[in-house]
This record gives structure tokens, C-alpha cells and sequence, in this order.
């Protein structure tokens, strides 16, 4: 039997709220998860002092048309692939419905995590 242990985007065992080794649940992808929304909820430079988030709260306020998508996919990508996941292994589709933006990852053909950004807000809102 294997354990997968969760780990930090640099390296370090999490901790659960018990102060043990926090393990990963063997019928989810749930450290993936984590990590791909943290990056996507991160600003820019987010809590280090390297690039790690996607910043989509810069994006709150644009118009919806095909140049703010493709923007939106490329700071996805770029949080994504910057030494965690190799480019091509997952997909990033967007869709604008009013004042919403919705930004999905899929791996694997599956969607793995979305989130939501609305205009007016200062948010983003995940639907993991």
C-alpha cells in the first residue's frame, strides 16, 4: 500500500488540522486540485516571490470577447505550467455568461476544477 502525502508548490509536507502528516484521499485527485486552485486563486506574484498565480482579478471588468479569452487562457496556462504541471497535460476552456467569467480545467478530458469571476466584485469565486 502506498501513501501519497500532500505537498507544497516548493516542496514541505502539509500538516492536517490534527498537526499529522496530511495524506491525499486514494479515490481523489484532491492535492491536484488544491494546487491547481491555489494557483488560480493567487495573484500574480501571490504569497512567494516568484510568479505563481493566474491573477484573474485583473481581468474583472473586461469585456467579454475573444481577446480577453484567450488572455484569461494564457494566464492560466502560464500559472500552470510554471514547475507543476507539464504543458499540454491539462486544458483550460473559458465561457462569459452576463457579468460572469467561467474558467475550467480539465486533465485528462475530466474537469478537474472551475471558478468564477464576476464584474463589480473583487473575487473569485471556486466551484471545485
Amino acid at each position: 500500500m502506498s501513501v501519497d502525502f500532500k505537498w507544497g508548490t516548493i516542496g514541505g509536507i502539509f500538516l492536517d488540522g490534527a498537526g499529522d502528516i496530511a495524506v491525499t484521499d486514494p479515490t481523489t485527485n484532491e492535492s491536484l486540485i488544491d494546487m491547481v486552485v491555489t494557483r488560480l486563486k493567487a495573484k500574480l506574484d501571490g504569497w512567494q516571490l516568484y510568479r505563481i498565480g493566474a491573477d484573474l482579478e485583473r481581468r474583472l471588468g473586461d469585456l467579454a470577447n475573444p481577446e480577453t479569452e484567450l488572455l484569461v487562457k494564457r494566464q492560466v496556462t502560464r500559472a500552470l505550467t510554471s514547475s507543476f504541471l507539464p504543458q499540454g497535460s491539462f486544458q483550460v476552456e473559458t465561457l462569459f455568461t452576463g457579468p460572469k467569467m467561467f474558467v475550467m480545467v480539465y486533465v485528462n478530458g475530466s474537469l478537474l476544477t472551475s471558478l468564477s469571476l464576476t464584474q463589480g466584485t473583487s473575487g473569485v469565486e471556486v466551484v471545485a
